[in-house]
């Protein structure tokens, strides 16, 4: 068996040709002595087995990826987990229920036999396997609010698990490939813009509606809503800036005769 650094897997991983230097890999027993969570893959699946070739789609997601090295990395693991999650009910339908979280335990297991990667990759690395189902099971009937909260807990690597989500399609047929493309471009979409629109300050200083109804009298109704409604359209057409100050928008509401 061939002992490889750090630095030859991830000059592997990179490669252009990267599915066949990981079959070569295996062919030299490398891939069994430094990492046999991987090589676990290898014979699972395919044929009449009902479920996809794992080490086939596995060298295709790597493949596939972004020529980013924690991605593939992550890509390399993230379905280890399933050859111990496989299931088949009485029906015949398989599971893999629980794999992201059983992939990232194998992961983190081969980064403690190995000492390969510093803290920062380990941590990024087993984020993007344990989390990727979160981002593959988007739908586009989900609310903003589901989109909003998946973006936060993966915004420090919302690229990258994005990346590796894009990758991880191997079906030979091009409209499930398109299907999946275009599903990943939406969220990418949706969870950016809601970002977009999240950043960008209320138009009025909160608790401005108290200190009108203090200010002039008006008590909370419809007439003090116009009000605020007015408000804020001078806001959006740049006649008041945002977030303005309450002097200003005193000034401005007498100014203009609002009440």
């Amino acid at each position: 068996m061939t002992i490889l650094s750090k630095f030859d897997f991830d000059s592997i991983l990179l490669s252009r040709d990267v599915e066949d230097r990981l079959e070569h890999l295996r062919e030299i027993g490398t891939l069994l002595g430094m990492l046999p969570e991987v090589q676990a893959l290898v014979g699972f699946g395919g044929g009449d087995t009902g479920h996809k070739d794992l080490w086939g789609h596995t060298k295709q997601v790597v493949s596939q990826c972004v020529r980013r090295t924690n991605v593939r990395w992550a890509a390399l693991f993230h379905d280890v987990g399933k050859v111990k999650c496989f299931t088949r009910n009485a029906n015949g339908v398989i599971a893999f229920h629980g794999h992201e979280a059983e992939s990232a335990r194998l992961f983190r297991r081969a980064a403690d036999r190995l000492r390969f990667f510093t803290k920062d990759e380990r941590e990024a690395i087993h984020f993007l396997i344990h989390h990727l189902g979160y981002i593959e099971e988007y739908d586009s009937n989900w609310t903003d609010s589901a989109v909003r909260r998946i973006y936060k807990h993966t915004i420090n690597h919302f690229e990258d698990i994005v990346a590796l989500a894009r990758a991880d399609i191997t079906t030979k047929h091009a409209y499930k490939r398109a299907q999946h493309q275009t599903r990943m471009q939406e969220f990418w979409d949706r969870a950016l813009e809601i970002a977009r629109k999240d950043a960008i300050p209320p138009a009025l200083p909160t608790g401005l509606g108290d200190v009108l109804s203090q200010e002039f009298g008006i008590p909370k109704s419809k007439k003090l809503g116009n009000l605020m409604a007015k408000l804020k359209e001078a806001v959006e057409m740049d006649k008041l800036d945002r977030q303005p100050t309450v002097e200003a928008v005193l000034q401005y509401v007498r100014d203009h005769k609002l009440v």
